[in-house]
């Protein structure tokens, strides 16, 4: 029965919403009545909450003897400075990459609700970026066509919803299976990672959204382990893969050449770096995976060369002298 109730109350909450938005001046008690064929007292129980909800207003008008008329609740203007327009206007443009994600939806959405109070703000920005600045997507995902999924990841993170996962590893023949406890998404490199515990494997892994092909709800929950933090965890990676649980004290001595780049950005928390007389420069970090610093040296050519640890060492030297093999039969 309150069941019953409660679905009757939110249909008449429904209707009167629809009521007041298509009434220009607003509606007065009695016409309410008479439109819900219902009572007084109901009208009115029904008025006090959603004004409670700050869904509606009432004002008396003096012409008609303060006669008072009900109606939907005018949000205030919000006036934009050019420089927090100008803000907005680039966040949209950078997060082009996360086009087809609730994040970029979002923010599209209040872009267009600013542009329809300020249109003519809004115009001279549009066009004065588009002229001057440019976000490229060079290398990035692309997740239009992934909205729903994605959507559906927040979701399960959020409210700790257990998966049952299509996912096609990129060295795989076939898609696999995986049942997952879903923690966090993270943005890296122009593409979006789950980071989410195996069961069956009963390990945390990485992956890429890029590859999931479904992601379904099993109508069960899980325990989030105590204390687990996404940017604690990701301070141990160094890139999209996951930490090994093996920590590696990684030092590479780069060129003057290389070295200015180097000292433009900053790699990973726990960098830290020694400038030498020759212009050269020595980095250091301690991270727990070694596959991605190994890509990373490597794209630096003769001007990075690895001095610990030994592993990373030998793994690198390795794969240099298997890239200049690929060319050992040119002229």
């Amino acid at each position: 029965m309150a069941e019953r109730a409660d679905a009757v109350q939110l249909e008449r909450l429904t209707r009167y919403l629809v009521w007041l938005e298509g009434s220009r001046n607003g509606l007065t008690v009695e016409e309410l009545r008479k439109r819900d064929e219902t009572s007084d007292k109901t009208v009115r129980r029904v008025l006090d909450t959603m004004q409670d909800c700050g869904w509606v207003e009432c004002t008396a008008r003096r012409t008609e003897h303060n006669r008072k008329y009900w109606s939907i609740k005018k949000t205030p203007q919000i006036e934009f400075s050019h420089s927090e327009l100008l803000s907005l206007y680039l966040g949209q443009q950078m997060m082009q990459p996360l086009a087809g994600t609730p994040l970029y939806v979002g923010v599209h959405s209040l872009l267009n609700k600013v542009r329809a109070s300020q249109p003519k703000a809004i115009e001279e920005l549009s066009r004065a970026l588009l002229r001057y600045f440019h976000v490229t997507a060079f290398g990035q995902s692309d997740y239009s066509e992934k909205t729903q999924l994605i959507s559906d990841l927040f979701d399960a993170a959020q409210n700790h919803r257990v998966l049952t996962m299509t996912y096609q590893k990129a060295d795989a023949a076939e898609p696999k299976q995986y049942l997952i406890h879903p923690y966090a998404i993270f943005y890296h490199s122009g593409s979006m990672y789950l980071v989410a515990l195996s069961v069956e494997a009963d390990d945390i892994r990485h992956f890429k959204i890029d590859r999931m092909l479904t992601a379904t709800e099993t109508g069960r929950s899980f325990q989030m382990p105590e204390n687990w933090n996404l940017q604690d965890y990701r301070h141990k990676s160094f890139g999209a893969f996951s930490p090994t649980g093996e920590t590696h004290v990684v030092r590479i001595r780069f060129t003057d050449r290389a070295a200015k780049h180097v000292r433009e950005s900053k790699w990973h928390h726990s960098q830290k770096t020694t400038d030498h007389a020759d212009g050269s420069l020595t980095l250091q970090i301690t991270v727990e995976n070694l596959e991605e610093i190994q890509a990373w040296v490597l794209s630096f050519g003769p001007w990075a060369k690895v001095l610990a640890p030994q592993v990373l060492i030998e793994n690198v030297r390795r794969a240099a002298m298997a890239t200049a093999a690929q060319y050992s039969d040119q002229p």
